[in-house]
């Protein structure tokens, strides 16, 4: 007989998004800018192991390929060296802030990195160093507690400073999520234009949209959602008044609510959407809870105004931002909101 052998495995499961909508054990945050004296980072590695089934005949290998679901490790010391081979893939942008304020839903940032260059809309990194608008410049590189800092070499004489962090995920941070650690793989980009920070998740494919929800919406969860937005807003330095099913809510814009809802465009078209208190509705997009928050004083950002539905059984938050025409609502780009509505429309 041949001797059996066996390799236990683990692979690391990436942590939700979650936020203050985690109403069992956790409260939203929402990170605030970053200033010249930028914040430290911390993290660590992941790690890859092999997988062995064993069998009456013999021990048959697998390979410790990561699944396709899971984010590949951040090789940082190839990254110091100008190697970006590890971060290849999509990334997307979890959340913009500028000026103190969060503009993820206006936001159009985007990052693309190939195997020798890391790009952005505003500057590039290579071997070479950091390139803006003013040039190349040497970046200093700094290891702190596994975590990987570019930054201007030439800082204290630029009219620009720029930054580029490096957190492999399970590490923690200011931008990370629940107990500060990054579910995923993160890259932070930090400017001293405008005090802005854009916020990059390593994009792993799964489909997060999978799970099923339960559509019912009772006052209980009506409540949790209501403190979620009351921290959302403290946080963000904005005040969200609520449509509570007594009171028109109205915008500075001149919409009221829930009456807009009939002309709210969603998916390019109106009617597709209307006011739904169980979130069993007919709709296409029942709406559960709708926030606005309207600016004082008024300012070129205007009304942020969110409705939080079910979609084909899935919970799902809508922004709109418009200032003039029809109201035109789209999926934020907040994951923080959209895996608080999540969690407590599960009741986790």
């Amino acid at each position: 007989m041949m001797k059996k052998s066996a390799f236990i495995v683990g692979l690391l499961s990436l942590l939700l998004l979650s936020a203050c909508g985690n109403h069992n054990d956790q409260k939203a945050t929402v990170s605030s800018q970053k200033t010249s004296s930028k914040a430290s980072v911390v993290s660590s590695n992941r790690s890859q192991v092999s997988q062995q089934e064993s069998s009456s005949a013999a021990a048959s290998s697998v390979q410790s390929n990561e699944s396709s679901n899971a984010s590949t490790k951040m090789n940082l010391e190839e990254i110091k060296a100008g190697n970006y081979s590890s971060l290849q893939g999509h990334w997307r942008l979890k959340q913009a802030v500028a000026q103190h304020k969060d503009i993820t839903d206006s936001s159009e940032s985007s990052l693309t990195i190939s195997q020798n260059r890391l790009t952005t809309s505003q500057l590039t990194l290579d071997a070479n160093g950091l390139k803006d608008s003013d040039g190349t410049h040497a970046v200093t590189k700094r290891m702190e507690n596994g975590a990987l800092e570019e930054s201007l070499a030439d800082a204290a004489h630029v009219a620009i400073n720029w930054s580029v962090t490096f957190y492999p995920a399970g590490t923690t941070g200011e931008y990370a999520d629940a107990e500060h650690t990054n579910s995923e793989n993160t890259i932070v980009i930090w400017t001293s234009n405008m005090s802005s920070t854009d916020v990059f998740v390593e994009d792993n494919g799964s489909d997060k949209e999978s799970t099923t929800h339960d559509p019912s919406w009772n006052d209980q969860k009506d409540q949790e959602l209501a403190a979620c937005m009351e921290q959302f807003g403290h946080t963000m330095d904005q005040s969200y008044e609520r449509y509570t099913g007594d009171h028109e809510l109205k915008t500075y814009v001149g919409e009221t609510y829930p009456a807009a809802l009939k002309s709210t465009v969603v998916d390019g078209q109106k009617g597709q959407i209307g006011w739904s208190p169980t979130g069993k509705g007919s709709y296409a997009y029942n709406v559960v809870a709708v926030y606005n928050h309207n600016p004082v004083p008024k300012s070129q950002i205007g009304r942020i105004t969110y409705a939080f539905a079910f979609h084909n059984g899935q919970p799902v938050v809508l922004v709109d931002q418009s200032t003039n025409g029809d109201p035109t609502m789209q999926v934020t780009k907040n994951d923080k909101l959209k895996t608080a509505f999540a969690n407590i429309a599960d009741n986790r």
